[in-house]
């Protein structure tokens, strides 16, 4: 099998999601320590369809759910937005 090889892994609004950049997308907010810890990340904000990936990357990599603070805060001229989840470790597929 080649590892090297990209694949469709996800569908969003009708787009197919590679895994390649759902793995992109968990980066940005996995844990620093493990990537199986729980996720508290707070990141500029991505926009919807990217926020939209983001939580899809969660639930592909922790089989837990991402959810997004509702509110966005701005410091300086950036947005911010927090997201938490589970992780991994706390998840069924640990």
């Amino acid at each position: 099998m080649d590892t090297n090889r990209d694949y469709e892994a996800a569908i969003i609004d009708g787009r197919a999601v590679m895994h390649s950049e759902l793995k992109e997308a968990f980066e940005m907010v996995e844990n620093a320590e493990h990537w199986k810890n729980p996720i508290d990340a707070t990141i500029e904000w991505p926009g919807t369809s990217t926020l939209k990936v983001i939580l899809e990357a969660i639930r592909y990599f922790t089989a837990t759910e991402g959810t997004a603070n509702p509110e966005v805060f701005t410091l300086g001229a950036e947005e911010y937005i927090t997201i938490t989840a589970d992780g991994y470790y706390a998840g069924p597929a640990n």
